[in-house]
């Protein structure tokens, strides 16, 4: 009797951890179901859908703007630290960028010794609670729109919320359960995302333009554009980064024979720093080449393009749109020089 007792001690307790441990198992996956139908339902509420992967997340396609909803873990030695994750890509292809976070007593202290900090001037509340480090402050003025601020000092106050000029994130500790924090979260980043979008109107106001939405999955978003069809030929108007500065690009597929690859500057005397080959242009087409200001002119194969660099009127789209289509139709050769 004496040896059966310390044997039924082991199961005993072998027991009570398979238990414990069966237990905790069943917590996690109701806990886990808890969540995703959380999460399912704020999906539904913001016109998104829930992607079934794990970990599982929302997407959303707001105007243009894509975001998604998710989380990750950060392990460290032998803890493991959850997050809450919501991004969304720039709508146009070169956003600001910048850093926002709660304003504790380290970064107050800083801030007291001259460390950076922007005061946006629309929130002093917001003002009051984050600081904000960024090297365009008209821009980040821009992007973080009275309702951004507004959601940020409800729901956000310990999240921080970043941009490297392509993609807008907010991230914050923990594995989210509420539903307002979570729908705030794709409000503020749909919301900075569509940064300038308005920018495109002077090409979607010339006659003739029909707008062609932002598509593709996260990560591989193609930016909206402005489509020409009525000419001799197609041409598109987007959105373009020509040496870090945001442009209008103005496109077509060309007829012509292939001159290789082609860059040069027009500047606004109508002069091109290189040689323009014999093929690239008709001759109708090169007084209007001349007449757009500077240009940074491009072509590749059967690929014909014009960058307007400086201010742009509609005016001037307009007629970039047709030099571009005259061009691209095949005329005959000519040099330009």
């Amino acid at each position: 009797m004496k040896a059966v007792a310390p044997l039924l001690l082991i199961l005993v307790i072998t027991a009570g951890i398979v238990g414990l441990f069966i237990a905790l198992i069943l917590w996690g996956q109701k806990r886990e179901k808890e969540r995703r139908a959380i999460w399912t339902a704020v999906a539904q509420r913001v016109g998104g859908h829930l992607v079934a992967a794990s970990p599982f997340g929302i997407i959303v396609e707001r105007g243009d703007a894509l975001a998604f909803l998710d989380t990750y873990v950060v392990r460290s030695n032998k803890s493991s630290h959850p997050y809450t994750r919501c991004r969304a890509a720039f709508v146009l292809p070169a956003g600001p960028t910048f850093r926002a976070y709660r304003e504790g007593a380290l970064s107050s202290l800083g801030k007291a010794l001259g460390s950076q900090d922007v005061t946006l001037g629309i929130d002093p509340a917001f003002d009051h609670l984050f600081m904000v480090k960024a090297d365009d402050p008209g821009a980040v003025q821009r992007a973080l729109t009275p309702t951004a601020q507004g959601l940020m000092r409800t729901y956000h106050l310990q999240s921080g919320l970043s941009a490297d000029g392509a993609t807008v994130t907010l991230n914050w500790h923990g594995h989210e359960r509420n539903p307002d924090k979570l729908q705030s979260a794709l409000d503020i980043v749909l919301e900075v995302a569509r940064w300038e979008l308005g920018w495109l109107d002077v090409a979607r106001s010339v006659p003739g333009a029909r707008w062609v939405p932002a598509a593709g999955p996260f990560g591989q978003r193609q930016a909206p554009s402005i489509a020409f069809d009525s000419g001799p030929a197609p041409v598109r108007v987007f959105p373009a980064v020509y040496n870090a500065t945001l442009v209008l690009r103005v496109y077509a597929r060309r007829a012509g024979p292939d001159v290789g690859s082609v860059r040069a500057i027009v500047d606004a005397r109508g002069q091109p720093n290189v040689a323009i080959p014999p093929g690239l242009l008709p001759p109708a087409s090169i007084d209007a080449f001349r007449s757009l200001g500077e240009i940074a002119l491009g072509a590749e194969r059967d690929e014909l393009w014009v960058d307007l660099l400086g201010g742009t009127t509609s005016d001037r789209v307009e007629a970039a749109v047709r030099a571009v289509a005259a061009a691209a139709s095949g005329a005959p050769a000519s040099a330009f020089r």
